[in-house]
């Protein structure tokens, strides 16, 4: 649920703040992937990447700025005394972050290897920028194959409720 309704209870609030927080960290990992690619690309490619990285730039905001108000405007209000911690969402969140931060430490495991077998020689850029677009997309990804199923399992809930 990505776009609660406007009387949503906080902890959809926070789950939708949640959402749009990893949306908009897989549109940072494409903007950091162009980034890398703009470092050993030839410089006609560049004018092209550059661009696409400021649209990005634009789509992340407008992606987690309503999110963000929302749910601090709602903790502000005294609403978010809500147990966020525990839901479905935050608990897939801290376990995609788990297993982004194991992806992310082997990454570098084999990039620190790699500096033996040549990698020393690739623009600095061009690494920094992939390992971040490649940390930042594990933990996109990961949040969705844990949750990819959710629609599923709240369809079967409320087919329970109203029997």
């Amino acid at each position: 649920m990505i776009f609660p309704p406007k009387d949503a209870s906080p902890a959809q609030v926070a789950d939708q703040f949640v959402q749009r927080t990893i949306i908009g960290m897989m549109l940072l990992s494409i903007s950091y992937g162009g980034k890398a690619a703009m470092s050993i690309v030839p410089t006609g490619v560049v004018k092209v990447i550059a661009p696409v990285s400021v649209l990005l730039s634009v789509a992340i905001v407008l992606v987690v700025a309503p999110g963000f108000i929302r749910y601090f405007a709602l903790r502000k209000a005294g609403g978010g005394n809500c147990p966020e911690a525990d839901s479905y969402i935050t608990q897939m969140y801290r376990e995609a972050a788990v297993w982004a931060f194991s992806f992310t430490f082997i990454l570098l495991m084999a990039l620190g290897f790699g500096t033996e077998l040549g990698l020393h020689t690739w623009p600095t850029a061009f690494v920094l920028n992939g390992t971040i677009a490649l940390s930042l997309a594990a933990l996109a990804f990961s949040f969705y194959r844990l949750t990819r199923d959710t629609d599923e399992e709240d369809d079967d809930f409320d087919q329970e409720q109203g029997a």
